[in-house]
């Protein structure tokens, strides 16, 4: 499976270009046209693309708002703050979009963004992976590792932040350094090819959870439907449990559902309640009758675990 990927707000194809070499089906966006027209380009709104499914998304919104070297026009220019707050709406649509992996770069961002976006998991500088450069670089990640530095060289020059005043300030500014781009598509492709993978051996299935406390035998039993991830046997390519539990790798032996298992599991910690309770009766009558009653539940239960899960289903004596 080759995973589908969102390069979005480039337009420089420097990300999209190192997926691409790697052999990934990359998708780059912008609202500006791309400067080499080697794959996919869409130009126009990011927030079209992210209704369709990815499996990864990388973006690199406009920091104009978010970035800490902004922060002391918001003090002068009340406009700047309903500006903000639609770089931060945009921000986080891209940071919750509907994609197993996502990253999204941004410079340091000052205090009222980090309240409507999150902190984010890493920083890095250019000078880690070879080129001589300080431009304080933020990741906010989700299902994606930390970027490993590649090449520490020498080298501390601090060009990005002389750039002259003019209308291209911005565009120079926003340069990304391809030695970065190539330890993203090196590290993350790995991982995710890696991950997608794994989780091609499980399926996710809905099941009964319960939920009882478990302390007094009179209390009524409560399941809750939840969504939960389960292996998938190698033998059969199916959803049960199998002789270990959790061992997806013994013999195979198919099993009902995973609810019947887990109710009968729940009345026979229920029976060996009820047998504790037993010598808590003085009456010996009483104790006689409870526990021929507790004998004829114990052989029901046992024989409908039996059938559920087969001999290895443990037992208990009365």
């Amino acid at each position: 499976m080759n995973p589908k990927i969102l390069i979005g707000c480039e337009h420089s194809d420097t990300v999209a270009g190192a997926f691409r070499k790697r052999g990934f089906d990359v998708t780059s966006c912008d609202i500006l046209p791309c400067d080499n027209q080697r794959g996919n380009h869409f130009q126009g709104d990011l927030l079209e693309l992210l209704k369709q499914p990815w499996d990864v998304i990388i973006a690199h919104p406009e920091c104009t708002y978010v970035c800490n070297s902004g922060v002391k026009h918001l003090h002068t220019d009340i406009g700047r703050w309903f500006a903000l707050h639609d770089a931060c709406q945009f921000f986080s649509s891209i940071k919750n979009a509907q994609a197993d992996f996502v990253a999204i770069e941004n410079p340091i961002p000052h205090k009222y963004a980090v309240a409507q976006i999150g902190k984010y998991q890493q920083i890095i500088q250019p000078w880690q992976f070879g080129h001589g450069e300080i431009k304080a670089t933020c990741f906010w990640l989700k299902n994606l590792p930390p970027l490993i530095p590649t090449n520490i060289v020498d080298g501390r020059n601090d060009s990005c932040h002389r750039q002259s005043p003019g209308p291209n300030r911005g565009y120079f500014r926003s340069i990304f350094y391809p030695g970065v781009s190539d330890a993203m598509a090196e590290q993350w492709g790995s991982y995710i090819l890696e991950s997608l993978k794994t989780k091609n051996n499980k399926q996710r299935v809905s099941v009964w959870e319960d939920y009882s406390d478990g302390k007094a035998v009179h209390r009524p039993q409560k399941f809750k439907k939840i969504s939960k991830t389960l292996p998938l046997c190698r033998t059969c390519k199916a959803v049960h449990l199998c002789v270990n539990s959790d061992d997806t790798t013994v013999v195979c032996k198919k099993v009902k559902p995973y609810i019947l298992q887990k109710e009968t599991q729940y009345k026979i910690d229920i029976l060996k309640r009820l047998k504790k309770l037993i010598g808590g009766i003085e009456d010996v009558h009483n104790r006689l009758e409870a526990g021929a009653i507790i004998r004829i539940l114990a052989d029901e239960e046992i024989n409908a675990g039996k059938k559920i899960a087969g001999s290895n289903y443990p037992a208990i004596s009365v």
